[in-house]
């Protein structure tokens, strides 16, 4: 089904409060832009059954489709599926096919569904289940005969947004007119201002359309429209390895990941200012076990001596936040967990311990792998959490250039 545009509603006391950052916009907004699809409103509406209607028409059109994030789930505030079926005067009812998902996901573990789970079942009528595979509401569909919309109700947990907005969008058969090829590049380690300067003073995009989605230590780059195609591969050979990725997907723990196991690689890693976020990132990739041999956190100068034996002069000499440090660290995760390559990650995340030679956001990064190594300084800006995720982006982009070396 072809729709003019699109439009998001949130739902949720929280998010108006400003208890918590809305961080389900970017998820959808990508799935129905990869169907060409325009975002053209958004709207934010309490958990209550007026607010909601309230916002609900405020979003409504012919041909428009309105994606819901919030109010799906077996609580008394999750109202959002029973306040759809009112404003639109339609009954409201346990549906079988999506009280069998429900109850599918409590015997899956071995446990009896509770009553209140059974509330996660009930949709307006009409409307269509969509599996969860990150949680247990079903995702909803509701189309609306006559004008041409639709309603997509998702929960309002981000990766159960992650895992059922595609899935409902595509039970929708959601199309829109903007539909065209999209290039994407995924690159660690350049400023999304430093990029942008680069691409147009070698004038590099081929006149293509250009978007750019950044995030800690990395930007995504769109190129879309005519010269799509020339600007995605212009940039991409200009950029060598800082590019980890040729597409929207893959994250670059799961990169690394692919490029550790192809060559029969194990890795160790050493942190202090990243305090296990590194490792974190790593694990957090399935099948990690087969080539993560695991970690050290050493936050004091004494656990970077005596677990890894960096050296009194090292630290003396040049401090904890050096490029001397960072490559002892190195050696000594990869020395102790008897692996092939290594990551160690160095600095000051703020906000304070910086100094006029090393201020905030001064990180220093060291990675070994195939007899090559390699010591970089990276100055992050933003918060602490920004620099520590920064950090660990950029490290395990810094490996990955050392593996592209190696198979060369």
């Amino acid at each position: 089904m072809e729709f003019a545009d699109a439009a998001i509603l949130l739902v949720g006391d929280e998010v108006l409060s400003g208890r918590v950052r809305d961080a389900n916009i970017p998820t959808v907004a990508r799935e129905l832009s990869a169907r060409g699809i325009p975002v053209s409103r958004a709207g934010v509406a309490p958990d209550d059954p007026a607010g909601i209607a309230a916002v609900l028409a405020s979003l409504r059109s012919d041909r428009r489709l309105i994606v819901t994030t919030g109010g799906l789930g077996p609580t008394e505030d999750d109202l959002t599926p029973r306040a759809v079926a009112a404003a639109l005067g339609i009954g409201f009812c346990e549906d079988p096919e999506a009280l069998g998902m429900v109850l599918g996901k409590y015997s899956a573990r071995g446990v009896e569904c509770p009553r209140s789970a059974r509330a996660q079942a009930w949709l307006p009528e009409g409307a269509r289940p969509v599996d969860n595979p990150a949680g247990i509401a079903p995702g909803i569909v509701l189309t609306l005969a006559g004008s041409g919309e639709c309603i997509v109700m998702l929960p309002g947990v981000p990766r159960e947004v992650e895992g059922l907005a595609g899935p409902c969008l595509d039970a929708a058969g959601a199309s829109g007119p903007g539909l065209a090829e999209v290039f994407c590049l995924k690159i660690w380690g350049i400023p999304e201002n430093a990029l942008m300067d680069l691409i147009k003073s070698e004038d590099l995009d081929g006149g293509a359309s250009l978007a750019f989605l950044p995030s800690p230590g990395q930007v995504e780059l769109s190129f879309r429209g005519p010269g799509a195609s020339a600007g995605f591969e212009a940039v991409g050979a200009r950029l060598g390895s800082a590019v980890f990725a040729r597409e929207r997907g893959p994250l670059i723990e799961q990169v690394l990941g692919e490029a550790l196991a192809e060559r029969g690689f194990t890795l160790a890693t050493a942190e202090s200012c990243t305090g296990g976020l590194l490792g974190g990132r790593i694990t957090s990739v399935p099948g990690s076990s087969g080539w993560y041999h695991g970690g050290v956190v050493c936050y004091s100068n004494d656990l970077k001596r005596l677990a890894l034996g960096v050296r009194s002069s090292t630290l003396g000499a040049f401090g904890a936040v050096s490029a001397e440090t960072a490559m002892e660290m190195a050696e000594g995760a990869g020395r102790l967990a008897g692996s092939d390559a290594a990551l160690a990650v160095t600095g000051i995340a703020g906000p304070g311990g910086d100094s006029p030679e090393k201020p905030v956001g001064t990180v220093w990064i060291a990675a070994i792998a195939g007899g090559r190594h390699e010591v970089r300084a990276f100055r992050f800006g933003g918060t602490r959490a920004t620099v520590r995720d920064a950090a660990c982006t950029c490290a395990m982009g810094l490996l990955l250039g050392l593996l592209a070396e190696d198979e060369d």
